[in-house]
């Protein structure tokens, strides 16, 4: 069973004041497309650091653009 979703929605921004016409969108930097995946890089966490006290392995979220996969500038993780 597949979910529709109505993207002329009056809920989305709501909590914050925002319609979704006064957005800009986000494109692809190589190819102008403007959907993305989600992926995750993977950073390590030294025992010093965690509060664990053990070393420990932290997903990090960012975004590949669907069409060619480039990953834009601003979601390049440091």
């Amino acid at each position: 069973m597949s979910k529709t979703i109505n993207m002329q929605d009056d809920n989305v921004g709501r909590s914050m004041g925002l319609k979704i016409e006064d957005m800009t969108d986000i494109v692809c930097e190589n190819c102008g497309c403007r959907y993305f995946n989600q992926v995750h890089a993977f950073k390590r966490v030294s025992a010093l650091l965690s509060p664990t006290g053990k070393e420990q392995i932290m997903p990090v979220p960012s975004f590949r653009c669907s069409d060619c996969g480039h990953i834009n500038e601003e979601f390049i993780i440091k």
